[in-house]
C-alpha cells in the first residue's frame, strides 16, 4: 500500500510538472530584453526554484527540459552543460541557482 501511495505521488508530480513546463517552442522574449534560457529537468527542485525566480521577477524566458528534447540536450552539451540548471542570458552561463548572477547579468543587459 506504501510503495502504491509513493509511485501514485512520484507520478502526479511529474504529470503536474509537464503541466507547469510543457515540453514546447521557446517562449517569446521581449523586443530589446535578454534573452534568457534555461537548461533543465523536470525533476530538478533548483531548476523549479530558477524558473519560479525569473517569473517572479517578471523575466521572460525558453525552458528546455534536457530529458525530454534531444534537440535542446544537444545545444546544452554544446554550452558545456554539467549540471542542471543551466542558465543562459545574453549568451553569458549560469551554472546552478545563483540570483545573484541572474540579476548580474539581466542588469547588464538592459
Amino acid at each position: 500500500m506504501r510503495l502504491e501511495v509513493c509511485i501514485a505521488i512520484v507520478a502526479l508530480l511529474f504529470a503536474f510538472s509537464l503541466v507547469i513546463h510543457p515540453n514546447s517552442p521557446a517562449a517569446p522574449v521581449r523586443q530589446g530584453g535578454p534573452k534568457v534560457e534555461v537548461y533543465m529537468t523536470s525533476w530538478c527542485g533548483y531548476c523549479t526554484k530558477t524558473l519560479n525566480y525569473l517569473d517572479g521577477k517578471g523575466v521572460p524566458y525558453a525552458a528546455y527540459d534536457i530529458e525530454s528534447d534531444s534537440a535542446a540536450k544537444e545545444r546544452y552539451l554544446a554550452l558545456g552543460g554539467q549540471g542542471v540548471p543551466l542558465v543562459v542570458i545574453d549568451g553569458n552561463k549560469i551554472a546552478g541557482y545563483s540570483p545573484q548572477a541572474m540579476d548580474r547579468y539581466l542588469q547588464a543587459s538592459q
